[in-house]
């Protein structure tokens, strides 16, 4: 839903082929693989819990069996933690962390021996709307720390990559 819908429908709209993970919605996802289809191009979209090592990994595997590459990676994800420090859970803290960059940092690391293998790709994590997150912000502090340190990920691996075409 949201960014994330919107881009596969564009992405599509250009030909590229759509593998995503979803976590519910099986009737978001159905709507999605058929939009995608009348848009003429191809997807595969696999339920499971995002934060499952598993789970990445067979999404990896079948986008690679399905069309034998990967060329752009796209970490489109978050959640909605709201809390002050003084009320904030140190189980919200990690969940925090684990969606927002130790999924990214995973789909990467999965994704990189292949578009090395490639000579190319193109790894985008997307951040927030707003970089007033960098400044601090009442109850937002697990959004901001860890869409902060996505930034830095972001800004290494594209320092680290370059020279391999990523």
């Amino acid at each position: 839903h949201g960014i994330g819908l919107r881009l596969a429908e564009r992405l599509a709209e250009k030909g590229v082929k759509i593998a995503t993970i979803y976590r519910n919605n099986d009737e978001q996802a159905s709507a999605l693989e058929n939009k995608i289809k009348k848009l003429g191009s191809e997807s595969l979209i696999i339920k499971g819990n995002i934060t499952d090592k598993e789970n990445l990994k067979l999404l990896i595997e079948n986008t690679m069996n399905k069309w034998g590459k990967i060329d752009f990676l796209i970490n489109n994800i978050g959640t909605d933690i709201w809390a002050k420090i003084s009320e904030l859970t140190e189980e919200q803290w990690l969940l925090s962390q684990e969606i927002i960059l130790n999924v990214p940092f995973r789909t990467i690391k999965f994704c990189l021996p292949i578009m090395q293998s490639q000579h190319f790709g193109r790894i985008i994590n997307i951040g927030a709307s707003s970089k007033d997150y960098m400044k601090g912000q009442i109850a937002l502090a697990p959004f901001g720390v860890n869409k902060a340190a996505l930034n830095i990920l972001t800004q290494t691996i594209a320092l680290e990559e370059i020279s391999n075409g990523i």
